[in-house]
């Protein structure tokens, strides 16, 4: 029997008060259940403007008044049919089906204080909250509430976390699993889970199955160090496969601290190292110290201990990872210190915080930062990169020959690795040592901490706060790795064919051919935008389930583009002309290569120099950083012995107990777990030598792990300007993540910046105190031209070029597609600009010669740094000053005169000071590429720059690229971005007139 609109009406009341309550609009989306605990039922009845008294059993009315149970099997079908409906319209409108799926969590939360676990309780259970027979009522669920689920993490998704992250997942018990899920654990025992991952070093947003976190709760629960209500779930042993599934899902959006004491104690911070591979203009690495810690919106002073005393610094946030901190100069402990050293941090917010150095460091990529960060142990399929001492790296070796894809490599030969270290990169594990026992303490972190994983690896993830999206051009690799002995396999789902009970929805499978592993690319598979699912099955057991989306610029998220304000930059502020100026309110506003001009132009010049008037020299090196202390010679560090320091327990007690204790060595602070019970041990330790474990994957059968071939780098820049114009626009973090893809140097990241801005694709804006960029948005689409040629810059997705593309031909005319060396690729015609703006009905703008347009409404650079706030100047004994006859930093005594000035190790801060700062006592905080022009006219009286009339060509020297907008007026005359030749930029495709133009504007 269908339900009144009466009913419905009521039922779609109660489901936008669950909204409101339950998922609310959030500033830092947080993991969110559905989960009708005391406080929520309070808040959601007083919007109702009803009791709380009652309201399981009203709420359960309200659902049981849209149930048809007089069909045999499609009770629910009516609510099935309100999913498609909202799929099909605006995902990002309240999900229809809060309700329905509230009263699951509630049978599910009344079957975790009764006994038993089979699926007849939970149906019983339901039943009795909304009637039906529980037979028939199981059959329409166990039909649909995957749909329904389905639906609830859709929803979140779509509002890229505005209003939580998904949760209700389940690989067990799929059906009873999901609102388990939601309803089994208290919000104050999910916070208390993060002393659990501190406790076990696991890495910070790691995936780990349930089954393999379980025994680790098992010690854990054990050690007593639970709530009450927590330990009384994890006794009923039905429940434990549930609690270990919440655990997996907290854990991959735990952001590394725990908050989680409530005896009014201090939150644990903790510190763990970064390793940054460079791989722009020569291979590099650096390394350098997170802090998770509390409190850490705000930058404050800690203090280093060192060698010769406590040294001060400023730790700051860290862009786009809440609740991580760094010291503002990251070079200030270099990297061989950083691995032989203690690191000591006082600091009066968290405490005292420790990291001792160890023999091995193994790193994962953090698939939020894209940054490479400590991990104390590795998990399947996971790509790692590994440091290891002298005397540890045979033992390495060896251990990789199993358990790791084969292609690695081991180096000396990196520019920033200390000596006596090798580094092993390209790493994939995919297997375990064939004798774990025999492997040293040092080297167990390679020991694999899950038995089985499936893994989405590589490719561009696009950034957010929502995990398991990918560029469409770019998709992951699927590692895929099972070490129970039966044969599995994979199947690739639509999931959008799945919501709609279409035949085609499983897209392809792949079986293991009995080796344990499953390596696939699905790069290979042409896959559209949309959303999927893979699936780990055994026999006919779900092991493992992934879902991901793929998406691009052919469909753009259109959250994020409502949330980006726009970005005009008003040249009647100077420091416009830098990206940092005051909001568009003048008579000259530049957007892109939008220049909207009300004022006379200045059009003055002056005679470019004809040939390079310095003569480039290295930089000096840069002041030491400071040492810190070092253990002891005969620590475990040095002698590989370690000395462990273990609880007291009293022999009664440890006759007793089940759990194991934890000892913690004294020296370089590695924990080890032991059963408490000695003849527990002697038992587990004879089984074992009895049944050694032998590796389950013949890592010499899969395919070897390969460099990304040169055509394929250069499409990158392609790829990742379509991932900018499908994002749209947002804080600089988002930018950063996508340019990490490539390089996670800071000078790779400002020049993926200041390319794609000169191109006139982005717009920035900058903090004009710092000039550091804060958001960007993507430029409107556009046509610029450029005398011989028209060139395509700006919001251009595929589906525009392909209508574009349509138009010309049809008339005679091609869009050619030049690929250009480190940039996008440059999208141009020769037809002309008049007969483009009648033939491209897309809405593009058509600016005509921006580039010259621009420059002659620039201000002088003079102006500019005249503009620059200005701060007092304060005494520094460690700088360099910049020396543009050499156009390299040397070393200075001090900040005292006219110039430039360098200040800092790995992150420099950069200072410039005219006649005017020395008189005051002041200077201004600028960015290398002003501090460097500005040096140049300051103290040789002329641009920092020479140009050759017969090639076209401007030249400035390595590491000087045109600051601004002084930069974007020479690529916009020609489309073509900056590149690298020998020691200097060139700028091609300069006209006689721009190059005097910006000549005078630079020495002026």
């Amino acid at each position: 029997m269908r339900a009144s609109r009466t009913a419905w009406q009521e039922f779609d009341r109660w489901n936008e008060a669950i909204a409101e309550v339950s998922f609310p609009e959030v500033d830092v989306p947080m993991p969110v259940y559905l989960d009708l605990e005391d406080d929520v039922i309070e808040r959601i009845a007083a919007k109702l403007g009803i009791a709380p008294r009652g309201f399981e059993a009203r709420l359960a009315n309200v659902v049981a008044q849209t149930v048809d149970f007089s069909s045999t099997s499609n009770a629910l079908e009516e609510h099935v049919k309100r999913v498609h409906y909202w799929r099909d319209r605006d995902r990002r409108e309240t999900y229809p089906e809060l309700a329905t799926l509230a009263v699951f969590s509630l049978a599910a939360e009344q079957m975790a204080h009764g006994d038993g676990m089979t699926a007849s309780n939970y149906y019983g259970r339901l039943a009795n909250l909304i009637g039906g027979e529980p037979s028939r009522l199981g059959q329409s669920v166990r039909t649909h509430s995957e749909t329904l689920w389905a639906g609830l993490n859709l929803w979140l998704t779509s509002l890229d976390g505005r209003r939580g992250t998904p949760t209700a997942f389940s690989i067990g018990l799929r059906f009873v699993g999901l609102p388990m899920s939601q309803a089994l654990i208290r919000e104050a025992d999910r916070r208390l889970l993060e002393r659990f991952f501190v406790d076990f070093d696991l890495a910070p947003r790691s995936e780990i199955p349930a089954h393999d976190l379980e025994p680790l709760l098992s010690s854990w629960f054990a050690r007593g160090d639970s709530t009450s209500h927590l330990a009384r779930l994890w006794g009923k042993t039905g429940l434990r496969s549930r609690i270990a599934e919440v655990a997996a899902v907290k854990l991959q959006s735990w952001d590394g601290l725990d908050a989680s004491d409530g005896s009014g104690g201090q939150p644990r911070g903790r510190t763990l190292l970064v390793l940054q591979r460079n791989t722009f203009a020569g291979k590099q690495i650096r390394l350098y110290p997170f802090f998770f810690v509390k409190d850490a919106e705000s930058p404050r002073t800690v203090s280093i201990v060192t060698e010769l005393g406590d040294v001060e610094t400023l730790l700051e946030p860290v862009s786009g990872l809440p609740r991580t901190m760094a010291f503002s100069d990251r070079g200030i402990v270099d990297s061989g210190s950083l691995l032989e050293g203690v690191l000591h941090v006082k600091d009066h917010v968290t405490g005292e915080i420790t990291r001792r150095p160890q023999a091995v460091v193994v790193f994962r990529k953090d698939d939020l930062s894209g940054l490479w960060l400590e991990a104390r142990q590795v998990l399947m399929g996971d790509d790692v990169l590994i440091l290891a001492s002298g005397r540890a790296v045979a033992t390495i070796r060896e251990i990789l020959g199993e358990i790791a894809r084969p292609g690695w490599r081991g180096t000396t030969e990196r520019k920033g690795l200390p000596p006596g270290w090798t580094l092993f990169e390209g790493v994939e594990i995919f297997s375990r040592p064939s004798n774990e026992e025999k492997i040293p303490l040092d080297s167990r972190a390679l020991i694999p901490l899950t038995s089985s994983q499936l893994k989405l690896a590589g490719g561009l993830a696009l950034p957010g706060v929502m995990r398991n999206r990918w560029h469409a051009g770019r998709p992951p690799e699927v590692r895929a790795v099972h070490e129970g002995g039966a044969p599995f396999s994979l199947r690739l789902i639509d999931l959008d064919a799945a919501a709609n009970n279409e035949d085609d929805k499983i897209l392809d499978t792949w079986d293991d051919a009995g080796t344990g592993s499953i390596v696939q690319s699905l790069a290979d598979h042409d896959l559209e935008d949309g959303d999927y699912a893979l699936e780990m099955v055994s026999g006919k057991t779900v092991l493992s389930r992934r879902e991901f989306s793929l998406h691009s610029s052919n469909a753009p998220d259109e959250l994020q583009w409502g949330r980006v304000e726009p970005i005009e930059h008003d040249l009647g502020d100077p420091l416009s002309a830098l990206g940092a100026g005051s909001a568009a309110s003048g008579s000259c506003i530049v957007q892109g290569a939008i220049v909207a001009l009300s004022e006379v132009a200045d059009g003055r010049t002056s005679e470019a120099p004809n040939r390079a008037w310095w003569k480039p020299a290295r930089d000096h090196d840069r002041t030491r950083a400071v040492t810190l202390k070092k253990p002891d010679p005969m620590s475990c560090f040095y002698t590989g012995a370690h000395r462990f320091t273990l609880p007291d327990v009293r022999s009664y007690e440890a006759y007793r107990a089940k759990g194991n204790i934890t000892g913690t060595c004294e020296t370089c602070g590695l924990q080890q777990q032991s059963p408490a019970n000695y003849y527990r041990a002697r038992a587990t330790h004879n089984r074992k030598k009895r049944h050694l474990p032998a590796a389950t994957v013949n890592v010499t059968k899969l395919p070897p792990v390969g460099p990304e071939d040169e055509e394929a780098s250069e499409r990158s820049w392609d790829i990742a300007l379509d991932a900018l114009r499908y994002v749209g626009g947002g804080p600089i973090s988002s930018l950063e993540r996508i340019a990490r893809y490539f390089d996670s140097s800071r000078t790779f990241i400002n020049e993926f910046i200041g390319t794609f801005e000169a191109l006139g694709h982005i717009e920035v804006q900058r903090e004009p105190a710092t000039l550091a960029p804060v958001r960007w948005e993507i430029a409107p689409t556009m046509v610029v031209d450029t005398g011989d040629e028209r060139v395509f810059t700006g919001y251009w997705p595929p589906s525009l070029v392909g209508s574009a593309q349509t138009a010309l031909n049809a008339r005679g005319f091609s869009l050619t597609h030049e690929r250009i060396a480190g940039g996008p690729s440059r999208l141009a015609t020769v037809a002309a600009d008049k007969d483009l703006r009648t033939w491209l009905e897309l809405g593009a703008e058509h600016p005509g010669r921006a580039g010259k347009d621009l420059a002659d409404h620039l201000p002088p650079l003079s102006a500019v740094v005249n503009a620059l706030p200005r701060l007092p100047a304060t005494t520094v004994t460690e700088a360099q000053w910049f020396d543009p006859t050499q156009a390299a930093w040397v070393a200075s005594i001090g900040a005292d005169g006219v110039g430039a000035f360098r200040v800092g190790r790995y992150r420099a801060m950069h200072y410039i000071r005219t006649q005017a700062d020395v008189e005051a006592g002041t200077w201004a905080r600028g960015n290398v590429y002003l501090a460097k022009h500005m040096a140049a006219a300051a103290l040789a009286r002329k641009p920092l720059l020479a140009y050759s009339e017969t090639q076209r060509a401007l030249i400035v020297p390595l590491g000087a690229l045109l600051p601004g907008m002084y930069e974007r007026a020479i690529v916009m005359d020609s489309g073509y971005a900056p590149q690298r030749v020998r020691s200097n930029h060139v700028y091609r495709g300069v006209s006689l007139d721009l190059a005097a133009r910006i000549t005078y504007l630079l020495e002026n």
